[in-house]
């Protein structure tokens, strides 16, 4: 896992959010930043959304942009649905 700013997040995470990050290039990932000002557009959190189906699949009711207003709150979300993947039977 990679931490950042008392985040940990699995590198898959990153790297799956990063390639719809365009202004990022380079820079650490802050998770508190704004995804939208390092170029997340509506239609890249969608594609994100749809490579982390990798991993996790999100529930239609957190494809929301409020998901997707920061890599903490995206984080959050991708945790909260793996815990709900390790409940089902």
């Amino acid at each position: 896992m990679t931490e950042t700013n008392t985040v940990a997040w699995a590198p898959w995470f990153e790297t799956t959010l990063r390639a719809q990050l365009a202004l990022l290039e380079g820079e650490a990932l802050d998770p508190d930043r704004l995804l939208v000002a390092c170029g997340l557009t509506s239609f890249g959190w969608m594609v994100v959304a749809d490579d982390l189906r990798c991993w996790v699949t999100l529930p239609e009711e957190l494809l929301l942009p409020s998901t997707f207003r920061t890599a903490r709150s995206l984080w959050a979300a991708v945790c909260d649905a793996l815990a709900d993947d390790e409940e089902t039977p």
